[in-house]
């Protein structure tokens, strides 16, 4: 994802959501560099009353909804191995990939398995005992504190 790709896909959300103050979004992000460095895509959320909540690092896999993304690798793969016992010996290419997708994705996009997804990760309905602290372990990655950070960097010093 490139920021003036994002900035576009924000714009279409913004027509499309029609978020207003009596009606704000909230807009959950991981924390790719084109979703929180976009000063473009921040300035229009907060002019548009569209609140963005950005994932702790290396926590995605367990708080960013699933929602179809899951059925959808799921039904795609199913859609590709039907066209291939149909047509054996062809290759997949660009001229058959919109069909198979559309099969996999009207299967996957649909409500409930958008809904599931946020309740399995305890957004909505909000369920703050979904997972437990050991499920966090991979972000104390980036819980080094500075202090912490500069004996290291001593240290490598030294032994150089």
């Amino acid at each position: 994802m490139k920021l003036e790709v994002f900035d576009k896909w924000f714009d279409h959300f913004l027509v499309h959501v029609k978020p207003s103050s009596e009606d704000p979004a909230i807009l959950i992000l991981d924390g790719h560099l084109s979703h929180i460095q976009n000063l473009n895509v921040v300035l229009k959320a907060r002019d548009n009353h569209v609140i963005i909540i950005c994932l702790p690092p290396h926590c995605t896999h367990k708080l960013q909804p699933p929602s179809v993304m899951y059925p959808l690798s799921v039904y795609h793969n199913l859609e590709l191995e039907k066209w291939m016992n149909n047509h054996p010996g062809r290759v997949v290419s660009v001229f058959q990939i919109t069909k198979v997708f559309a099969g996999a994705y009207l299967k996957a996009a649909i409500p409930s398995n958008a809904i599931n997804g946020f309740k399995k990760c305890g957004i909505y309905p909000l369920n703050q005992d979904v997972f437990a602290d050991v499920d966090y372990v991979t972000a104390e990655a980036t819980e080094m504190d500075i202090e912490a950070e500069d004996s290291c960097n001593s240290i490598s010093v030294l032994a150089n």
